[in-house]
């Protein structure tokens, strides 16, 4: 259970950092997402037998939503101190550190999904 000192806040603190850094970079990636999947849904009605190259490319953008869709209802909000005394009761109980560590990973989570979104390249 996580006490109310100024070391957890400090820690809290840098966890709202990484969680705020990783919402703008979610959303940054959401946008290209976006262009990547209209570009992937005028490929499909072109009427025509697609290439490989096409195939390859709408697969990989629908494999690339599916990654940003677990990523978006997976994310965690940082609870602050008052939120983790209001809701001791819960079954499970993070501390500070777990809760950093969570935001770390959702990070790079993101930041692995923008880099693989950044070598898609829409098929000429």
């Amino acid at each position: 259970m996580l006490t109310c000192s100024s070391s957890n806040e400090k820690i809290l603190k840098k966890a709202t950092e990484i969680h705020d850094q990783s919402i703008e970079l979610e959303k940054e990636v959401a946008q290209k997402y976006d262009s990547l999947q209209q570009a992937s849904n005028s490929i499909n009605i072109q009427g025509r037998a697609l290439t490989e190259e096409e195939i390859k490319f709408t697969r990989d953008v629908e494999l690339m939503g599916l990654s940003l869709d677990y990523w978006q209802e997976n994310h965690l909000e940082v609870p602050t101190t008052e939120d983790l005394k209001k809701n001791n009761r819960s079954t499970v109980k993070f501390s500070a550190q777990d809760i950093l560590m969570i935001q770390k990973e959702f990070n790079d989570s993101i930041q692995a999904i923008k880099a693989r979104i950044e070598t898609l390249k829409i098929p000429s």
